[in-house]
């Protein structure tokens, strides 16, 4: 079973996010980008990818432990690409986690991923909703200045799992 933890976006953020990306595929239309849809934005903590379907219960039983208190996250100002400007492949939002909330709980969740020797991806935390992936570009990606987005409660975070199908992922919640 693949599986990623995240954080679901309040609706009126979707919402914005959802106007701006209206904006951004209509300037790159010439582009080979796999947009995300809407309804499956939403904010990584951790990509684990396949595990075992006998060690959901005891994960989702780990990651209940972990303490959460609700806090509010505010979406960066610029658009910004994986790995770099130069050679695009995701585009991306960063989320400013200036007070460190995000890193703290991917900390945890990592140290409970270790705890049930559950591999995960390993690469540093980058706080960020991915807008896109590049398959190609005819000619350099056309930047669309981002709105100033509305503030927003992470209240929680859950479990998902992520079924690759030919129409894009479907993520279910666990």
């Amino acid at each position: 079973m693949r599986c990623f933890i995240a954080i679901e976006l309040a609706e009126n953020i979707k919402s914005e996010i959802d106007s701006y990306l209206l904006k951004l595929k209509k300037s790159n239309s010439e582009h080979d980008i796999k947009w995300v849809k809407i309804h499956n934005m939403h904010l990584t903590l951790q990509f684990i990818g396949e595990i075992d379907v006998n060690m959901v219960e005891e994960l989702k039983k780990a990651l209940k432990k972990i303490a959460f208190e609700q806090f509010t996250l505010k979406l960066n100002d610029k658009l910004s690409f994986f790995p770099n400007k130069f050679r695009p492949k995701v585009i991306k939002i960063s989320v400013n986690d200036k007070k460190g909330n995000l890193k703290r709980i991917n900390s945890m969740i990592r140290q409970k991923l270790n705890e049930l020797e559950i591999e995960y991806d390993k690469k540093p935390f980058s706080a960020h909703l991915t807008l896109g992936r590049i398959k190609y570009l005819n000619k350099k990606f056309t930047q669309v200045d981002l709105p100033k987005f509305s503030e927003f409660q992470a209240k929680n975070f859950n479990l998902f799992c992520s079924e690759l199908t030919s129409d894009g992922p479907i993520y279910t919640k666990l």
